[in-house]
């Protein structure tokens, strides 16, 4: 008798998956349980972002956006009990917002991923920490996703804050690649809006800023400086990520079953 060992293989993978699925489910709701008898555990915020996770690769956009939500009530209560902010909270916090804006990408919701960085950047702000990396940091992203949403003049009014930051810091401190991305940014969004005296000054500040510690980047801020953005996208050049906030690393949404977002 012949065996059909593929169909068999396909049969038991099938299976599995559904167990797993099924498992996750579990988990999921069992961190949410956790979630209201321990409000603050960094333990249950590690378990809802594992689910998050696992649901969002599975293209099950609605329930992994839960898990995010319940994640980020988590860090939104350790934060409002801390004075000052510790590092680990602030991390925890970005990084789910981060889940929620990857989703929120994902279904072509830009500007759902700007209110999560206006939230950390209100974050920073109420702990007092309008001036430090992190505020330069969530200006500059949110600078790069005004631009990438077709709006130059919002962008430019972000990154010339994000500027103003990184210009007060501590240079012996402070990586000069993140300073050329939000000069860069900055010299698209004047080119965006004709402005090329303006765009120029500040490829060349970009130059000035990476040309020493960070020839890679100067070869690339070369590379766009003749560039002009086009709305919805931002440039792709080797040596310089001008994005990093709310990158999404799921499935395409075109490739998700209609019903599961």
């Amino acid at each position: 008798m012949t065996v059909d060992t593929g169909h068999h293989r396909a049969g038991r993978r099938s299976m599995r998956e559904q167990v797993e699925a099924r498992s996750a489910e579990q988990a999921a709701e069992l961190a949410v349980g956790r979630r209201r008898f321990l409000p603050q555990d960094g333990d249950v915020a590690a378990m809802l972002r594992q689910a998050g996770v696992s649901y969002a690769r599975q293209g099950r956009y609605g329930l992994a956006y839960r898990m995010g939500v319940h994640e980020l009530a988590v860090w939104r209560a350790r934060a409002d009990s801390e004075t000052p902010l510790r590092e680990e909270t602030f991390r925890g916090y970005r990084d789910a917002l981060d889940s929620l804006a990857r989703i929120d990408r994902a279904v072509g919701c830009l500007h759902e991923v700007a209110d999560c960085l206006d939230e950390l950047l209100e974050l920073l702000i109420r702990h007092g920490r309008s001036v430090d990396a992190h505020s330069a940091w969530t200006l500059r992203e949110l600078g790069a996703v005004m631009l990438e949403a077709g709006r130059p003049d919002a962008a430019l009014d972000h990154l010339s804050r994000a500027d103003a930051c990184y210009r007060q810091l501590d240079k012996a401190t402070t990586d000069p690649r993140r300073h050329a991305v939000c000069l860069v940014l900055a010299g698209l969004a004047h080119r965006s809006l004709g402005q090329h005296a303006r765009a120029d000054k500040s490829f060349n500040r970009a130059l000035a800023t990476s040309l020493v510690n960070a020839p890679e980047v100067a070869a690339a801020v070369r590379v766009l400086s003749d560039v002009t953005p086009v709305v919805g996208e931002l440039p792709v050049v080797d040596g310089l990520v001008l994005a990093e906030f709310g990158l999404p690393a799921w499935p395409s949404p075109d490739l998700v079953p209609a019903g599961t977002v």
